[in-house]
């Protein structure tokens, strides 16, 4: 049985109390740990209880590793060898920047969902809703990574309990045709192309990534199997459901085979980029936004247009023209149907304007007879 010692304020530099949970071990020790709070302190006690009747040996040894060292651990295990090079940077910017400052130097068994949830409410003072529920979701996983190995029985990044920043929506625009055909015009042949592909629904590094293999001119089919990374370098997609095969529009299927034709290539030529850079090597998204996206949209007046909104027009022109939300999902490559819906797809000014005509058509009161 575990109990509880309060340690006086005189025994401590800081002049403040302390509680220490003792217990025996199953080879007859005496262990000890020490907490500020003595929530904390009966919650360990509980613990410590329900782990003697479980058969689990808490052993204070284990728990005495830092937030720092832990997460130095997590960021080589083996489940993260997967991640692209540009999220493994990112992931590490945020452990170094934003995790290790505020924690590193702490026990990971000391941490609670007080210290967690007063770090989000730092950063959410600092950095927009998403950016902070980025930043922890990696926190979240050095816990779990933590209970996994056995360093900690429960973590304190509890789901439902630590009060994330929610994000407005993001309100992606709805072009109309004639903005498309402008923007189009303002675009040189093969950007044109690449835009048209946007249009389709493709993201920036698919389209980037496009080789001659990948267009099938006969079938009018489309095939998005790998992206162009940002060190020029192919790499394959995040997820199963972005890996898909689909016919093209006669907009785009007409787009390509202008830049196949202008280009010499064939289908059989496996390795050659649909889109390259002015020298002919890969596309590097920054210099291409600066260089060509960017003028493109201000000569269209559409400033502040990312490339990006185009994934949104199209799931919004499927879900207009009475496209299944299951196909729409597949042809934008999305794993989750919800994220088609409640994040890609807008409402457009015409699907209300049918909206309107179809709920008039529905209730139009019947007319009444005339007086005799």
């Amino acid at each position: 049985m575990a109990h509880i010692v309060v340690i006086p304020k005189d025994q401590h530099l800081d002049g403040k109390q302390r509680y220490k949970v003792r217990w025996r071990t199953p080879n007859g020790k005496t262990s000890n740990k020490t907490f500020r709070r003595r929530a904390d302190a009966n919650a360990f006690k509980v613990q410590v209880e329900n782990d003697a009747l479980t058969g689990v040996v808490t052993n204070p040894k284990r728990t005495r590793r830092t937030v720092e060292s832990i997460t130095a651990e997590w960021q080589t295990a083996g489940d993260l060898r997967g991640k692209r090079g540009s999220t493994l940077s990112r992931d590490e910017a945020i452990c170094r920047i934003h995790i290790i400052p505020a924690l590193g130097n702490q026990w990971v068994s000391s941490i609670t969902e007080e210290d967690i949830q007063e770090l989000v409410n730092s950063w959410a003072d600092r950095y927009m809703p998403r950016t902070v529920q980025r930043h922890y979701a990696i926190l979240r996983a050095i816990f779990t990574y933590a209970v996994h190995k056995k360093i900690i029985a429960t973590s304190p990044c509890s789901p439902g309990i630590i009060g994330l920043p929610v994000p407005e929506p993001v309100d992606h625009p709805v072009l109309t045709t004639d903005q498309l055909s402008r923007l189009a015009s303002a675009l040189g042949p093969d950007d044109a192309a690449f835009m048209w592909a946007g249009v389709e629904g493709l993201r920036w590094a698919e389209v980037a990534g496009l080789t001659s293999d990948r267009v099938d001119q006969d079938l009018c089919r489309i095939k998005i199997d790998r992206q162009m990374n940002r060190d020029g370098q192919f790499a394959t997609l995040k997820t199963r459901a972005s890996r898909r095969s689909f016919k093209m529009t006669e907009h785009l299927a007409a787009a390509l085979a202008d830049v196949l034709r202008r280009k010499g290539l064939a289908s059989t030529d496996t390795d050659a980029l649909l889109f390259t850079s002015p020298k002919g090597g890969p596309l590097r998204y920054t210099n291409w936004r600066t260089r060509v996206w960017e003028p493109a949209c201000e000569a269209a007046g559409l400033e502040g247009l990312n490339f990006h909104d185009l994934r949104a027009l199209a799931a919004t022109s499927m879900i207009a023209a009475g496209v299944d939300i299951k196909t729409a999902q597949s042809r934008l490559g999305h794993e989750s149907i919800t994220t088609t819906a409640d994040i890609y797809a807008r409402q457009s000014p015409e699907a209300d304007r049918l909206a309107a005509v179809a709920v008039g058509n529905l209730l139009k009161p019947e007319p009444r007879p005339s007086a005799a």
